[in-house]
């Protein structure tokens, strides 16, 4: 819930720079700079930065979602009448 709370909260113009100083400089997985001809991996930290809020939205959307509805189904199931109803001839 944390990280999906903090890339909500943290901006693209904060996020970005840092994905880029980890897997760009600090480790050397992915291109920083440069476009080369529209390769797949020069746009693979671009797209990530972009989405991340996106994708914290949907996961904490995803996390909520089940805990609203257990408590749908039990206030039913409060109000649903107990035992048979009594047979009429």
């Amino acid at each position: 819930m944390t990280a999906a709370m903090s890339g909500v909260t943290i901006p693209n113009f904060v996020m970005a720079p840092l994905l880029s100083l980890i897997f760009g400089v600090y480790l050397g997985w992915l291109p920083v700079g440069g476009w080369a001809g529209g390769d797949a991996a020069h746009s693979v930290l671009p797209v990530i930065a972009l989405c991340l809020p996106q994708i914290a939205f949907v996961a904490r959307l995803m996390r909520g979602s089940p805990r609203r509805g257990d408590a749908q189904q039990l206030q039913s199931a409060r109000r649903a009448p107990r035992g048979y109803p009594s047979a009429s001839p």
